[in-house]
Order: C-alpha cells, then structure tokens, then sequence
C-alpha cells in the first residue's frame, strides 16, 4: 500500500496512528496531553479527540492552534450529549460523565470512520481511551480497532473502584439512613417532612463510620472506608457517579491492554492485584509529566497541557520567599463548596500564620457542606509545616519524588515500559495486520445495516473485522 512521504522521509504506510481519547476533564487532558508529546517524540502519529472543553478554558477549536505546523499530530473534537451552556458556569461532572456514557459512542465511531476514510493516511491503528470513557472501547471492538484503556489515576484508585460491587455485596454501601431521619421520614405532620427535606442523610460521614478498617481488597493493606474513591460514600447505589466509575472500571478489564500513570514501586502491591484480574499486558510509564523532561526543543514542547489562562505573577512573590517555607492550596479544576466553606478555609489559612498561595476559580464556592472548621485548619496547616507528622510526611514526598525522577530517566522503568509500549504498538498493529481503509468503511457500512434491521446495537458488539 503506497503512503507519503513525510519530512523525515518515513513513510505514513509504515508508520500506525493512534487515535487518544480523553474524558473531558481538565485533569485528563493534562495527562492526555503529555502521553501525545511523547507519541509525537517517539514518532508515532496520532489523533487527539477531545469532547467539548472546561468552563474557562479555551474552545478546543482555538486549540488546534497550538499543533499547527506539528508533524504527525492532529486534533478532533466530538460532543459530549450536553446542551450549550455558560462558558463560565461549573461543570456538572455527574452529567456530564452520564452523558458522554450515553452518548458519545456514535460521534466518536463516525470520527474514526472519517478518519479511515481520509486520503494520503493509513487507518487509525489503535484506539488510546481514558479509562473512564467506555465508548472508546466499544468503538474499538464493533469497529475491529485494537483498544487500549489508560488510566490517568493511581493503580490504588483503580482496585478500589473494581471493588465497588463487592462492598455492595457486603452490606456496606449503601450507607445507611440515620435513625432520626428514618423517624422524620414516618412522621405525618407537615412540619416534620419539611425538616426532613431540609436534612442530610450523611451522617455517616461524620459518625466514625468511614474510619471503618477493610482488609479484603487485594493489594490494598491498612486501609480504611475513607481510603477509598469518594464516590463510593452514598446512600443511593443507583447515584450516577457511584455507577459510573464502578462500571467503568470493570470495563478496562475488557480491553487488548491498560496503561496506569504510575510507577512499579509506588504500587507495587496494588498492580499485583490488578494483573491477577488483568492477565494481559499492563504498562506502567508514570509519573507521565517527567517523562516530558526527555524531549528536545521543537514546537511541541511549547504545547501546553493546561485549558487554563495561566497567571505568572505569582513567581515573584514566591522567590521573595525561603524553601520550602510556602503552602500551596489547590482546589483543582472541578471541586466546588459553600461560601462559609471557603471562608473557614480562608480563615484557617490566615491563623496558621504561615504564607500560602491559594490558587482560587471564580465558580468553587457553591456546594452544601459544614464540616470544616477554621482552627482545624490552622492546626493541620501548622502540623504539616512545623510539627513532627508534617516533617516525617514532606520528608517521604521527597524520597518519592527521587524515585520518581529515576524511575523516568532513560534506564528507568517508566521510560523502558514507554518504550515498550511503542515498541509492541509499532508491531503488534501494523497495516497489513488491519482492515484497509476501503474494507473498514465497508464493513461499517454493513454494520448499520445490520443495526438498523437487528434493532440492537449490542449484538453487534462481537463483530470482528478481519483483514
């Protein structure tokens, strides 16, 4: 099969494009983002399709701006089932993961027919999908694409969201109804049902009931309920978020390979559990972003990860300062709270009396809760920078992070299993082990046609396209 010639004379019939496939998060587009700088270092070319963007970021069509003049690399949106909304408004992460579950799948199959239908490229080869983005993986599987599932998360994460349907088998979630609320909720005059409406039934989440040691969980020793990915505190097993992530996690199981952003001796343990329900290849090439050190000066190395407008004028202010003197307070991209919240905060970071830099979205304070108090703040923020605990725990981070650095390095495990994966991915999906462009489009063809007379897309789920 003929292909172009590209600039450094390769030929894009020897070469096999990806296509990556993060959730639309900024946390995942950070991490998606490096993965592709490196596919681009090590000469893989690849498609990065992305869903609509974060409140406040840029329109991820002005994003194509950044990969312009870029080799090898291009840049695909799909929606993700949501309704316009304000640009500056808070994501509804809970919507917004039922929506691409249910509706992302069909976009993202007519992207990569497009993309197979293209001319002067070979097909994509490899399907590179968030772990939490399922409908990458059956795109993959009813389209004959060999899938590989990447989980941006810790390994620990990850067995504990395999686990969420074996803590509803123990009779540990949901979590139960308080007494009192259970009285309410029997109660038949109109005062008391309003009282109710206006309570919380997560009692358990200041009772002790989350400090509740576990030690079933493979790979995972002394551990308590609190440990544990927070979606798993409901009192609602159907809750979307609790279903989501669980569900989502078993689907990685389903798929030709995983890939973890971490490292062996980090999680150890919890990678031993994940292969004993994971027999096939698992790579372990984090932490990702120090892989990025390794890549020389080009255009790529300017893309930036982050959808955010940065804001250099803090770094001034922090060179006025000693080492390893000035806390930092980040809230991430998503995470939301009440206004007292956020003044309890603000509060118990002034009492600590020491400097911090507290990097605060416009939209954080808006959720219910009132379970922080302003001088635990302060004697956790003074413990951390002053106390024995704190000393003992910024001590370890620091013996981490060496190990991280050598773990990245050009003999380093992380870099070596990159490489591997590269390695296996040039071999394993060349061209003449894949459909043609013709034969995929074809068969894509006849599969709506099987659909539409079958009226279940399911049972086509175990169609097989074969060179």
């Amino acid at each position: 099969m003929g292909g172009l010639i590209g600039e450094d004379g390769f030929s894009w019939s020897q070469k096999t494009p990806c296509s990556l496939c993060p959730i639309p998060s900024t946390r995942a587009c950070h991490t998606h983002d490096a993965v592709s700088q490196a596919l681009t270092l090590e000469g893989l070319p690849h498609n990065l399709c992305q869903h609509r963007v974060q409140p406040h970021a840029l329109n991820p069509l002005q994003r194509t701006d950044y990969v312009k003049g870029i080799p090898d690399f291009q840049f695909e949106t799909i929606p993700d089932g949501l309704p316009p909304s304000d640009r500056d408004a808070t994501q509804d992460v809970s919507a917004l993961s039922d929506s691409t579950r249910k509706n992302c799948l069909a976009p993202f199959k007519e992207l990569l027919l497009k993309l197979n239908s293209s001319s002067g490229v070979p097909p994509v080869s490899c399907i590179v999908s968030d772990g939490i983005t399922g409908f990458g993986r059956r795109a993959g599987k009813e389209l004959g694409i060999p899938e590989v599932q990447f989980w941006t998360a810790s390994a620990c994460s990850f067995i504990g969201y395999l686990h969420f349907s074996e803590l509803i088998n123990r009779g540990i979630v949901p979590f139960k109804v308080s007494k009192s609320l259970k009285y309410l909720a029997s109660a038949e005059d109109i005062s008391s049902k309003l009282i109710l409406s206006s309570m919380s039934d997560e009692s358990f989440m200041h009772d002790g009931t989350l400090d509740t040691p576990i030690n079933w969980i493979p790979g995972m020793k002394n551990i308590r309920l609190k440990d544990l990915p927070s979606s798993m505190r409901t009192t609602d097993i159907t809750e979307t978020m609790f279903d989501f992530m669980g569900s989502e996690a078993q689907s990685c199981l389903d798929s030709s390979a995983i890939i973890i952003n971490t490292f062996d001796e980090f999680d150890y343990e919890a990678l031993e559990a994940i292969s004993a329900k994971f027999p096939r290849s698992i790579y372990t090439i984090g932490p990702i972003p120090l892989l990025g050190r390794h890549m020389p000066d080009s255009p790529l190395k300017s893309l930036s990860a982050s959808l955010w407008k940065e804001d250099p004028k803090c770094l001034q202010w922090l060179d006025r300062r000693e080492p390893n003197s000035v806390v930092y307070v980040n809230y991430g991209s998503v995470t939301v709270m009440t206004e007292q919240h956020l003044k309890e905060f603000a509060w118990g970071l002034a009492s600590s009396k020491q400097p911090f830099l507290w990097i605060v979205r416009p939209d954080v304070a808006w959720r219910s809760t009132d379970d922080v108090k302003r001088d635990e703040i302060a004697a956790l923020v003074k413990e951390m920078m002053e106390g024995d605990k704190g000393k003992a725990a910024r001590h370890k981070a620091l013996e981490w992070k060496k190990k991280a650095e050598e773990v990245t390095d050009i003999d380093g495990s992380s870099y070596k299993n990159f490489e591997r994966l590269i390695k296996e991915a040039h071999h394993e999906y060349t061209l003449d082990q894949i459909a043609p462009k013709e034969a995929l489009v074809k068969a894509a063809s006849l599969e709506a046609n099987y659909v539409k007379n079958l009226g279940n897309a399911e049972d086509v789920a175990e169609w097989k396209f074969l060179p």
